[in-house]
């Protein structure tokens, strides 16, 4: 479910807009019910008879569906409280007699994980999930459950029954029907869902927007919440896998489904998946059949889990169809071997130096290539799950960002990372990340807020961060023993933010390590994880 609140600042008013079940899960339970009618044989005198059988599968048939009967639009002045936002009714019909379970969960969250209506003014004023009327006086937004009018109506979990409680930021049991004998008790069942707010007299004029869902589960699989794999996410996308592909570094082969296919809708298509706490896939770099570990994290984001491993070449021109390449301008930073076509759209980008042929520089684009190795130690016995820990290769920043000539970009953008270089090496439909002061966008400090800072949660599953070290010429440094990760995030003239970790985990995304490796010069060549944009 979807919501938004708008407020004037005209009037101070608010107005909610609902946009009713786009998210619903039609759920057809892999669960079969058995009905056999069996013609029983009988022997004659003459011992001349026959038997015949007839045996029927039914398999289960749950769906979940909503009719909006009162459309979730509302305006309300700050200060105040206002219930009853609109009404939807979930239909819950399910052909099962054991019945079935209705789970419900917040799925606007912010970087902590909390359920939020999300403000176009910026995370700093989202609206969190609370009870109405607001337990510590702030604004706040809830979630009412009450029974609709139906033959056989479901039970609605005490908590929530027709009364105003916080959207749970987990999925969490909230309607269910128990078994019944009765042969029409399959019937369908209604419940209906309804909203309140409450703002502050502060609470600034904007659109907020949320969004909640339902899900329906079979009483046998009730640790089994129904997911959607990166896997299916991209079949049900009607993406198709690259067929036949040989991975150049590993050697692997086998079909993959594209990395510059990924797009929002099918990282957001991912259920969260609690345990064990992502889900990954591995995809195909289209540009040079390299294959790739990504996951959706906890964060909300996919993530690359695997260290990017692209060779640029002056003799290989990128574009924008299958590298991140978004701004147009042909100037500044994407002055220097740049094209833009406007009759067909694509951006494209000559390399000015090849991968190895490496300078110190804080203004052209250098990177350098290792090769096949692992600096956290060679696997013994290794098998796919080990590419994670592959090296990858390094980059100067210059490179990183997909420029011939940095010099342009001298401002911090620490404040606002929407001033962030566009352009990138990362396949398209993906992005470095971001380091800020603002918590929202600060994205290598949110995996602390979710993994934690050790050594061990770093480097194992489901981050998989490696110690690769870096470059500054012709060896490595600390390999084995530090990460060293850019951002697009600029410092100023001779200096980037980056990710910064050691073996004892201290994870330093943004200036809070102790050895103020906050930045570092752009002239040096670091690992590159890129996420889905």
């Amino acid at each position: 479910m979807g919501h938004k609140v708008k407020q004037s600042s005209a009037n101070s008013r608010i107005d909610f807009f609902y946009y009713a079940f786009r998210n619903i899960l039609l759920v057809s339970l892999p669960i079969l019910v058995v009905s056999a009618l069996v013609l029983s044989s009988f022997r004659s005198s003459a011992m001349n008879s026959s038997a015949d059988s007839v045996r029927i599968n039914l398999p289960t048939s749950c769906t979940l569906s909503g009719n909006v009967t009162a459309e979730h639009t509302a305006s309300m002045v700050s200060g105040q409280e206002l219930r009853d936002i609109g009404t939807t009714e979930i239909n819950a019909i399910c052909n099962d007699k054991d019945g079935y379970l209705v789970y419900a969960k917040g799925t606007t969250q912010n970087n902590l994980g909390e359920v939020v209506l999300a403000s176009n003014l910026g995370s700093n004023y989202d609206i969190k999930t609370g009870n109405i009327p607001s337990s510590n006086g702030d604004s706040s937004w809830a979630m009412k459950l009450s029974l609709g009018t139906s033959t056989f109506p479901p039970t609605i979990v005490s908590d929530y029954d027709n009364k105003y409680v916080p959207v749970p930021s987990d999925w969490t049991k909230v309607v269910y029907r128990s078994a019944s004998t009765a042969t029409n008790s399959t019937a369908t069942s209604i419940f209906t869902t309804t909203y309140g707010v409450y703002t502050t007299p502060g609470q600034p004029a904007g659109t907020y927007t949320g969004q909640v869902k339902y899900v329906m589960l079979h009483p046998s699989t009730t640790t089994v919440l129904p997911t959607t794999t990166l896997e299916s996410a991209f079949a049900s996308a009607g993406k198709s896998k690259k067929i036949g592909v040989v991975d150049p570094v590993t050697g692997q082969t086998g079909s993959f489904y594209r990395m510059q296919d990924m797009n929002s809708s099918i990282c957001d298509a991912v259920t969260p998946n609690d345990n064990p706490g992502y889900d990954e896939i591995q995809l195909v770099d289209d540009r040079d059949n390299k294959i790739y570990w990504v996951a959706k994290l906890k964060d909300g984001h996919c993530w690359m889990t695997q260290n990017l491993d692209l060779d640029l070449s002056k003799n290989t021109t990128l574009d924008s169809n299958n590298t991140d390449l978004n701004d147009r301008s042909l100037t500044g930073a994407y002055a220097e071997g740049y094209n833009y076509n406007p009759n067909t759209g694509v951006l494209s980008w000559t390399p000015a130096n090849n991968t190895n042929t490496w300078e110190n520089s804080n203004v052209y684009p250098y990177s350098k290539d290792r090769g096949k190795y692992y600096p956290d130690g060679t696997p013994e016995n290794e098998t796919i799950n080990d590419y994670h820990e592959l090296n990858g290769n390094y980059y100067n920043w210059t490179a990183t960002i997909a420029s011939n000539n940095s010099g342009s970009l001298q401002s911090s953008t620490y404040d606002d990372v929407s001033a962030n270089p566009q352009n990138s090496i990362c396949p398209k439909g993906w992005r470095l990340p971001t380091i800020s002061s603002a918590a929202k966008y600060n994205e290598f400090g949110s995996l602390i807020n979710f993994y934690g800072n050790t050594a061990a949660q770093i480097i194992t599953a489901p981050l998989w961060f490696i110690h690769s070290g870096y470059t500054a010429g012709s060896s490595i440094g600390f390999s084995g023993f530090f990460g060293y990760y850019w951002s697009s995030t600029v410092y100023n003239d001779i200096y980037s933010r980056f990710l910064y970790f050691s073996t004892d985990g201290r994870l330093a995304p943004n200036g809070t390590d102790a050895d103020g490796y906050a930045v570092h010069q752009k002239s040096n060549g670091f690992s590159i994880r890129c996420l889905a944009r």
